[in-house]
């Protein structure tokens, strides 16, 4: 298992359930959403 590491930057990383992955999310239409797989994320 991997495990992202903090590099220095002040990103806001979110959990994405369905691509089980910490990602800096990106700006859809109702909120952050996933870039890799659209999937909204709270």
């Amino acid at each position: 298992m991997t495990h992202d590491t903090p590099n220095g930057t002040n990103e806001r990383r979110l959990w994405c359930e369905h691509c089980e992955l910490s990602v800096n999310p990106s700006t859809g239409e109702s909120g952050p959403e996933c870039p890799a797989c659209g999937t909204e994320l709270a």
